[in-house]
């Protein structure tokens, strides 16, 4: 039997292949990323959260059927000082044609978007925006999305596992300058933070498979690395900006191309000549990242919805690992 996948990354539609079998199909769901803070006059921006991620087993849909569906647009990083950039949208599909949203009768699978919530800057401790919550997902598994926090963002929730948050960077005490770097995909690690009285940038978190992160910046006023595979951005240094979240490669498509649960972008750095800038988050769904007033607030990363039936029915293995 022939076991085929399917990536919806647009549309507000969608019509059943005429072979898709139900019996043992799976349907996942990946939230977009939010978009980050950006602060008041002199102070900090903040990274914003991962989407969320929601599996569901044999989803009740019918071949040759057109059904509704959302797939979750990434958040828009603040322009405006002392604002919050929008947050992630919920990615959903029904088994009908009448759902409006992720709360709706016939809705299979859906996943939350992450969250930018940071109201002020100034300090690391009260800058933390949540990603999308597992408990509000629908599906038979759910995962939440990686906190972003000053600066770094959240990585998006995966079918490995919760998104990890992002880094703690330049409003820690004695660690001025610097960024946090971006948290890793789905069953990854937090992005690296600053301790008291650090010397340099937070690298990227890495993905389940303990690679992909991006490297911190090197030196004044350096950029960090974008990550890889899922893995979190490094952050930057002064003026330098952070890398952006890498994209996630746990599916491949029969069709061609890989997708997967994104990282989040590293925090751009504060001071030198300049200020430091965000970054995006990674595809799919990992959030954007913060960094000096004067620099860019990172935009998050959509979201995605992944079919994988088997013509005939009875999905036999549905363990997904990044390659190596």
């Amino acid at each position: 039997m022939t076991t085929k996948v399917v990536f919806i990354t647009s549309g507000t539609t969608y019509t059943l292949p005429a072979d898709y079998a139900d019996a043992g199909a799976i349907v996942e769901c990946i939230g977009g990323g939010g978009g980050a803070y950006k602060g008041q006059s002199g102070t900090y921006d903040a990274g914003a959260g991962g989407g969320a991620y929601s599996k569901k087993t044999t989803p009740g849909l019918t071949a040759n059927a057109t059904v509704n569906c959302n797939i979750g647009a990434g958040g828009v990083g603040a322009t405006l000082a002392n604002h919050a950039g929008t947050n992630g949208g919920d990615t959903w599909i029904a088994s009908n044609n009448t759902a409006t949203d992720i709360t709706s009768p016939g809705v299979v699978c859906g996943a939350k978007g992450g969250t930018c919530t940071a109201t002020s800057s100034g300090t690391a401790a009260n800058q933390t925006s949540p990603g999308g919550a597992a408990a509000s997902g629908v599906g038979d598994v759910t995962y939440s999305g990686g906190a972003g926090h000053t600066t770094g963002g959240g990585g998006a929730g995966g079918p490995n596992g919760n998104g990890a948050p992002g880094g703690f960077g330049n409003g820690v005490t004695g660690a001025s300058n610097l960024g946090g770097g971006g948290g890793g995909s789905g069953g990854g690690v937090g992005g690296i933070a600053l301790t008291s009285g650090g010397t340099h940038s937070g690298g990227g978190g890495n993905n389940s498979s303990g690679s992909g992160g991006g490297a911190a910046a090197v030196g004044s006023n350096a950029n960090g690395t974008a990550g890889t595979n899922g893995g979190g951005g490094g952050a930057g240094s002064g003026s330098g900006t952070g890398g952006a979240g890498g994209a996630g490669s746990e599916w491949t498509a029969t069709a061609g191309g890989t997708a997967g649960s994104g990282g989040g972008a590293g925090g751009g750095g504060c001071g030198g000549v300049g200020s430091g800038a965000g970054n995006t988050g990674g595809l799919y769904g990992g959030g954007g990242s913060g960094g000096f007033v004067g620099g860019t607030a990172g935009n998050g990363a959509q979201g995605i919805i992944v079919i994988t039936y088997t013509v005939g029915g009875i999905i036999a293995n549905t363990n997904l690992f990044f390659g190596t």
